[in-house]
């Protein structure tokens, strides 16, 4: 993974996941549609969308990014999960926090989401855990294609189903790794094996305009 500075922001780097290929083709401004052709899985990784400036990054956050790397199809079949439940009728989450009239789409398998929701995004988040990260899943959706959807997990582990900021709000990582801070330790999905080289580059300077 070559990761670069995007846009003088930060890190990011152009990824093709296989584990979306075949859903909605998300490249188009934010989110939208941008072709009728499916994705082949294309997708950007952006690490610590908030709270951190363009400094290089410490052996630490290179760990939590190899970790996705690594774990990365578990994660993905752990979202896609994560999707179905919530997109049932009976979803109690979902119908406390939105007022989606009777339009919503029956969603009863992958197959039926495919046509619905397609992966742009993916952010890992700079909160060091000792373990799996705080990853964010940002998609566009057919059902809301002004705040369309995201996921936040750790690890394989489901924190939140929500609008596309749920997937890189800092503060909803923070909050959820607080309380955990203060509950006996859970089992996680780690690995003690060694994480695979990144490299970094960052592109010159744009011209003064």
């Amino acid at each position: 993974m070559d990761l670069s500075i995007e846009g003088g922001l930060c890190w990011s780097a152009p990824l093709t996941l296989v584990s979306w290929a075949g859903y909605q083709s998300r490249y188009g401004p934010y989110g939208a549609v941008d072709s009728t052709t499916p994705s082949d899985g294309s997708v950007t990784l952006v690490f610590a969308p908030e709270g951190r400036g363009t400094e290089a990054l410490t052996r630490a956050e290179l760990g939590l990014i190899a970790w996705f790397e690594m774990h990365e199809p578990s994660v993905s079949e752990a979202v896609k999960a994560a999707i179905l439940a919530w997109c049932a009728p009976d979803n109690a989450a979902r119908l406390r926090d939105f007022d989606f009239d009777d339009s919503f789409p029956r969603v009863k398998s992958q197959d039926d989401l495919r046509g619905l929701v397609g992966l742009h995004t993916v952010f890992v988040h700079q909160i060091e855990t000792g373990g799996a990260p705080y990853i964010g899943y940002e998609f566009g959706c057919e059902w809301d294609v002004e705040h369309d959807l995201g996921v936040l997990m750790r690890g394989t582990e489901l924190i939140e189903v929500g609008q596309a900021d749920t997937a890189f709000l800092l503060w909803i990582a923070k909050a959820d790794w607080e309380k955990k801070a203060k509950r006996p330790a859970r089992t996680q999905l780690t690995t003690d094996a060694a994480p695979p080289p990144l490299r970094l580059s960052r592109p010159p300077a744009p011209p003064d305009r």
